[in-house]
């Protein structure tokens, strides 16, 4: 896999954990439904997943960072859902095309991070793994458009165990 498909597939994978994450606790916030059973070892496992290195950036990271996350959550929070052709993106509620565009321009800042995944990883493996995705959805090694990356939540929210693979992988990788 070359190196600006594996970007895509990095910054993809993160994007996907973060948002799967986010989901997640606003149903538990939300209490409309008991969480489901696992559902803490879940999201333990996908904060796990997330590279919290380019999160953490975007606040300064003082003493006071927890009630910050608090607040930016909470702030989400307000904002309706938008919903996307082919199905509602459940696991949305601001702009995605706004969260790609912040996302794809953290690409020069995120470099050494993906330079060190890529090295840390089996690229031909990897690239037999994103072969093996849903055809019918855009590839996750170029640019995506928020519909598209909306449908790929929708999939790893659904557990689709290729995507949760390759989630798993470039998430697992320690931080450079």
């Amino acid at each position: 896999m070359e190196r600006a498909a594996f970007e895509y597939l990095y910054i993809h994978a993160n994007c996907l954990a973060e948002l799967a994450l986010d989901q997640l606790a606003r149903e538990i916030d939300d209490g409309a439904a008991d969480p489901p059973a696992g559902s803490e070892a879940q999201a333990l496992a996908l904060l796990g997943q997330m590279d919290t290195a380019a999160l953490r950036e975007r606040w300064d990271g003082g003493a006071d960072f927890a009630a910050q996350v608090r607040h930016e959550i909470g702030a989400l929070q307000q904002v309706p859902a938008p919903e996307v052709e082919g199905g509602a993106a459940g696991a949305v509620d601001f702009d995605l095309a706004i969260y790609l565009d912040n996302a794809y321009a953290a690409r020069p800042r995120i470099a050494a991070r993906v330079d060190h995944a890529m090295a840390g990883l089996d690229m031909a493996d990897l690239a037999r793994l994103a072969h093996a995705l849903p055809a019918e959805l855009a590839v996750l090694t170029g640019p995506l458009n928020a519909q598209q990356l909306a449908r790929w939540l929708v999939c790893y929210q659904a557990g689709d165990a290729t995507l949760d693979a390759i989630v798993m992988l470039i998430g697992g990788l320690p931080s450079c």
